[in-house]
């Protein structure tokens, strides 16, 4: 063979080797050239057939990059025949082989030879349906019991939970999977080693000094003697009897004071958590068996629905081949003779059922390779331990070897790779070495080749002005930060020179691509999504997606206020709560509002609206009701054209920037359409629902990988790309941003059933009786394995993301700085990644640190970055060039009409020094802009005028509350309450806080989420909620708007009801009273926001409002006041003389300055007439 192709010796041995070897290839090792080098070998040294070479790859893209490899090096050697013979090659993934085997011997598979295979869309289509059907059958069969487990788990849960086992447990061979028998802890042994330690403990208790606390322990330990009785009684007729888990652990002592610290209370705690857990494992063993009812009849009916449509999923290809391989000896020899050299590649993301396959076939003769440390695919049931085992195996037999060189990666980059992860990995890490040779052209890097940039989660963020006013955060503020943050430096490497294609930005999980993406576009920074949401969340998808809902159904909420807010229409803000608004005034007794005849026939709808939004309205009563009538004669890609051509949003998405792209993405929903009408039929509604179903719905955030957004045919699309790690496997890039780090760890604990691998059943016990959900069985130690593996998993996912540079590596994530949390299993990847590149990233990241630098990691220069407010990369619309803003504006436009009907109105965003030397007036008022202004007219200027960001400027040492930030506390627990079923009143368990908390971007204590829950059990406790669930027509989160003279107030009601005649308003305050009195803190604090609540409900037609606020350390004492519709022109009086003051320009500065007032106003000091030492409330001359 020709020598025009150099390889290493390590590559040169694995290539050459004879038999099944296990060849570890680090990332950027070449393995691919290996596998094709070795193929071609075995063709042309052995005289082996073309097509009695098996290989197997992950991807099918892999596939064809194999055999055009091996085409090529054929063709390089002078041999065409062959090089023509591989496009019959035997060179596909595990499931295309499959396919191949089944459609080859369809007879003896038991299959019909014109099977299709299922796409993970078609297949959970079927797989819904079957457990529907399952889920019906159970309650039939099963009467209540089965419909106490439906009521305790939902049907959305118990859906998710049995799909997920039936893959798992399909991956490990079982055709038709059941759980496993329960093994239950024997109650009789706990129940008496619970009664000896109770006796125990009580002659400990009887002699303790008297105290709170002992007096409860006591009365603990007298009605655990009287349980234990009851228990021993009922044990008669029922040897199983057990009592209710709950019931048993209210009977623990507390654990204040040192008399019940002895070692008889340590005993009974241990004997009484043993006796918790025996009692939990009675009362799931009849769950288990309704789950496995369950599993076993979804099992059954999916696999009917497949053999009705004659169809099969990914998993039946591999348990069908291995079963036709398993019962027909001679089909499984004569593969076995045929098949002289497989080949797999990826042998790390395998699963248990595909080795079994793979070693029937090959036996000792299978070639593998892969990466232990690029295993990244645990959630699709590939197991990391295969590799292992089969590696320690072979070792012993010389037949182990590895490829260390990395041929991708400046070496160092490499060299800190290796000093961060060895740590992590130990003795499964091999050191990557540096094999390529450098270009003396290469684009010169400034500084270190490795970056990490941090932003502090607990800095004050809500005053960072990182939003424009009035608009909602797209993810926590701390997040955008980041994001703005990432941008400013992408931004800069490329007005370095850097093509915008040369940089790619990583994420572990889609939900938050888009604030990452709005960010680089922000600063014209071009972007390509791949996969994820990216193709669905694009605007203009959404937005046409949204105008097909409406002709399918124009009473879908979601899609008509879409569609009115999209530049389709382009109606203001202001405009769509005046269509609500005249909705609910016109709707009928009984009925729901109906926007969509407000929209086409309601008479009252114009005089509500601004001029604008009055003549959008009439543009559409023109052309959109007949568009809807004559819908169904025209095909579903007629449909899209012919809306282009009436708004001429096609014209308009052409002038933005990256526009043929965009228009790229309408033509593939219009491509879309076509194939699923060629398919399915005319039918709008089906096409809308699987738009939906693949993209997450309008308002969805799923974190899935689905479509790319659509390639632009003829040209180089010179973009930074933005996609999921995973999506990147395989991939390289000259610079590669890693961001997101300080997003939590999956949430474990959330399964309702857990298989382990050793045959172990865990379930998560939940009952209707209020008590929280307990885990029984093996639930806690098959959760404690998997969260140490999915630990491990994420490890080497960030290091196959960091293994994708080749020239830049930046780093960048979110975290509390102060102190720097403790690595610990299910924290964010950011605690442990920061020290591993800057050891002390703890001292340098704390406010009283350097917030920037370069270090020196064991000789390797990484540097370093802490974000705060006032950052410069943070407002490049206030801080940047002049060019900088125009490219921030022109972003604005994108959302706004456009094109021959529609109109184009760019957005008020306004620059420092844009508007001329007089502050212009705000768009909008709220209650707590309006208060701010009281507070100090001149900060109110300066941040919401002319928007300069706050800045962190408090002295350190000053006493202040640490922990979680107030205003977080009140997002959790708002949140908690949005979603609380108030007439049921069940408090949110545990795992619901914590996730609520997880979605603020918090990461509280167990202290802190104990406090939240509280807040909110005392509030479902009192008379409020009470009142709030016998009340009618129950609205949460509800906006309104209404003029104020020049301008709009708006806000947002916590909660409004109906009671009678009479609407009932609540608000809930978070506060920490701290002894004061509510009824005083609602005068002196929320007096102008009580205004405005029933100014709003009176202007709404309300005879009578109650407003009420309720701060939730003291439900028990909730603050109302009542006002009628004479009240009307008192309130609008009042919140007209503050608004009248906003709208002449009065911004006097606050005439008594006070720390609570100044901190964090970008004036003090500067552009504050007040002396520095009056601001921050120290005598004069003592500020430093």
């Amino acid at each position: 063979m020709s020598a025009s192709v150099p390889f290493t010796s390590e590559q040169r041995a694995a290539i050459e080797h004879a038999g099944g070897l296990l060849l570890t290839a680090n990332a950027g090792s070449g393995k691919t050239s290996v596998m094709a080098e070795r193929f071609v070998r075995a063709v042309l040294h052995e005289g082996v057939e073309v097509t009695r070479i098996l290989a197997i790859t992950f991807t099918e893209k892999a596939a064809s990059e194999l055999k055009e490899r091996v085409r090529r090096r054929f063709e390089a050697l002078g041999e065409p025949e062959r090089a023509r013979a591989t496009e019959g090659a035997w060179v596909s993934t595990i499931h295309g082989f499959c396919a191949r085997l089944l459609r080859t011997h369809p007879l003896a598979a038991g299959i019909d030879p014109r099977f299709s295979v299922l796409d993970e869309h078609g297949a959970r289509q079927l797989a819904v349906g079957a457990f529907d059907a399952a889920l019906d059958a159970l309650a039939e069969e099963h009467g209540t019991a089965a419909l106490e487990l439906i009521a305790a788990y939902r049907p959305a849960d118990l859906r998710s939970a049995i799909l997920d086992v039936h893959g798992e447990l399909r991956s490990r061979g079982e055709e038709q999977p059941s759980l496993p028998q329960p093994r239950p802890a024997a109650l009789e042994p706990k129940r008496v080693a619970l009664a000896i330690a109770r006796v125990q403990a009580e002659a400990e208790v009887a002699v303790a000094r008297d105290g709170r606390s002992v007096f409860r322990a006591r009365l603990a330990l007298a009605e655990c003697e009287r349980l234990l009785e009851r228990v021993a009684a009922a044990s008669a007729g029922d040897p199983g009897y057990a009592p209710s888990p709950g019931e048993v652990a209210r009977l623990a002592l507390p654990r204040n004071g040192r008399a019940l610290a002895g070692e008889g209370c340590e005993g009974y705690r241990t004997a009484l958590q043993a006796y918790v857990d025996a009692c939990a494992d009675a009362h799931a063993v009849p769950v288990h068996g309704l789950l496995d009812a369950l599993l076993r009849g979804f099992g059954r009916r999916y696999a009917e629905a497949k053999q009705r449509a004659s169809a099969v999923d990914f998993e039946d290809l591999e348990l069908r081949a291995n079963r036709l391989l398993r019962e027909h000896e001679e089909l499984r020899a004569r593969y076995a003779e045929r098949f002289v050299h497989v080949m797999v590649d990826e042998f790390q993301d395998t699963n248990p059922l595909q080795l079994e396959l793979l070693e029937r076939i090959a036996g000792e003769r299978l070639f593998t390779v892969g990466d232990e440390l690029q295993s990244i695919y645990g959630f699709r049931h590939a197991d990391v331990e295969l590799f292992r085992r089969r590696r320690k195996a072979l070792a012993e037999h010389g037949a182990a070897a590895s490829l260390a060189t990395n041929f991708r990666s400046h070496a160092e980059i490499l060299e800190t790779l290796n000093v961060a992860f060895a740590p992590r990995f130990g003795e499964s890490f091999t050191p990557l070495v540096a094999g390529r040779e450098e270009r003396a052209d290469a684009l010169p890097v400034a500084g270190p080749r490795v970056e990490l940039l941090v932003v502090d989660v607990r800095a004050d963020w809500a005053n960072a002005g990182l939003l424009p006013e009035g608009m909602a955060a797209p993810a926590p503020l701390w997040r955008v930060a980041e994001a703005r943050a990432l941008a400013a430096r992408v931004r800069e490497l490329l007005d370095g020179g850097r093509r915008a294609g040369d940089v790619v930005l990583l994420l572990r999980a889609t939900g938050d691509l888009a604030v990452y993406e709005r960010a680089l576009t922000d600063l014209a920074v071009p972007t390509y999504v791949i996969g994820g949401r990216g193709y669905w969340a694009q605007q203009q998808v959404r937005d046409l997606v949204a105008y097909l809902g409406v002709l399918a159904n124009p009473r879908d909420g979601v899609a008509l206020q879409s569609l009115l807010a999209s530049p389709l229409v382009g109606l203001s803000s202001d405009g769509l709560v005046q269509v609500v608004a005249a909705a609910r005034a016109s709707r009928r007794e009984g009925e729901p509002p109906d926007p969509w005849w407000v929209l086409t026939e309601g008479r009252e709808l114009l005089a509500r609206l601004a001029p604008d939004d009055a003549e959008r309205v009439e543009e559409l009563r023109a052309w959109l009701p007949a568009e809807r009538a004559t819908a169904p004669r025209h095909s579903l890609e007629s449909l899209l054209d012919r809306v282009l051509d009436q708004t001429g949003y096609d014209v308009e998405l052409l002038r933005l920037p990256s526009g043929a792209r965009r228009l790229a993405n309408v033509r593939k929903l219009m491509r879309l359409a076509r194939e699923f009408e060629a398919e399915e039929g005319r039918d709008l509604r089906g096409f809308v629902d699987m738009v939906m179903e693949l993209g997450g719905g309008l308002e969805s955030s799923r974190e899935q990988d689905r479509e790319s957004e659509a390639p632009v045919e003829g040209e180089a699309l010179d973009a930074v790309r933005l996609m999921t790690i995973h999506r990147a496997k395989g991939l390289e890039f000259p610079v590669v941003c890693v961001a997101d780090l300080g997003r939590g760890s999956p949430a474990a604990g959330s399964d309702v059933v857990r298989v382990g691998r050793d045959g172990r059943v865990g379930i998560k016990l939940k009952t209707l009786d209020g008590s929280a959900p307990r885990p029984a069985l093996a639930y806690r130690p098959i959760g404690e394995a998997r969260a140490r593996a999915e630990s491990d998993e994420e490890a080497r996912l960030y290091y196959v993301a960091m293994t994708r540079a080749r020239e830049q590596l930046i780093l960048s994530g979110a975290v509390p700085t102060e102190p720097w949390p403790e690595p610990k299993l299910g924290a964010p990847a950011i605690t442990w990644i920061g020290p591993a590149f800057v050891p002390e990233i703890a001292r340098l990241a704390a406010p009283d640190g350097e917030p920037s630098g370069v270090v020196s990691n064991e000789g390797q220069a990484v540097a370093y970055s802490v974000v705060r407010p006032g950052a410069a990369a943070l407002a490049p619309s206030l801080a940047g060039s002049e060019g900088d803003r125009g490219r921030v504006l022109s972003h604005a436009r994108e959302r706004t009409p456009a094109g021959r009907r529609a109109h184009v109105r760019a957005r008020a965003t306004r620059p420092i020094g844009d508007g001329g030397g007089t502050a212009p007036p705000v768009a909008t008022l709220s209650y707590t802009s309006l208060a701010d202004h009281a507070r100090c007219g001149y900060r109110f200027y300066l941040e919401r005028v002319l928007r300069l960001p706050p800045v962190d400027d408090a002295p350190r040492g000053r006493g202040g509350r640490h922990g979680l930030a107030a205003s977080t506390r009140g997002v959790i627990a708002h949140a908690l309450l949005e979603q609380v079923d108030f007439v049921r009143a069940q408090p949110p368990d545990a795992e619901l806080v914590r996730r609520a908390a997880v979605r603020a971007g918090a990461d509280p204590t167990a202290e802190e989420l104990d406090e939240i829950r509280g807040l909110v059990v005392r509030f479902l406790a009192s008379p409020l909620r009470e009142r709030l669930a016998s009340a009618r027509d129950l609205r949460r989160e509800q906006a309104f708007s209404f003029a104020l003279d020049e301008l709009p107030l708006v806000g947002v009601f916590d909660a409004i009801a109906r009671e009678g005649n009479r609407t009932l308003i609540v608000d809930w305050k978070s506060d920490r009273l701290e002894g004061a009195d509510p009824g005083e803190t609602v005068a002196r604090a929320y007096g102008l926001q009580r205004a405005a609540y029933a100014l709003a409900a009176l202007r709404d037609d309300a005879q009578e409002v109650e407003v009420v606020h309720c701060f939730l350390e003291r439900p028990d004492a909730p603050v109302g006041a009542t006002f009628r519709r004479q009240d009307a022109p008192a309130l609008e009086d009042e919140l007209r003389s503050r608004a009248q003051r906003v709208i002449e320009r009065d911004f006097a500065v606050a005439e008594d300055p006070q720390p609570r007032v100044c901190d964090g106003c970008p004036g003090r000091g500067t552009l504050c007439s007040w002396p520095l030492e009056r601001t921050f409330g120290v005598p004069e001359g003592r500020l430093l």
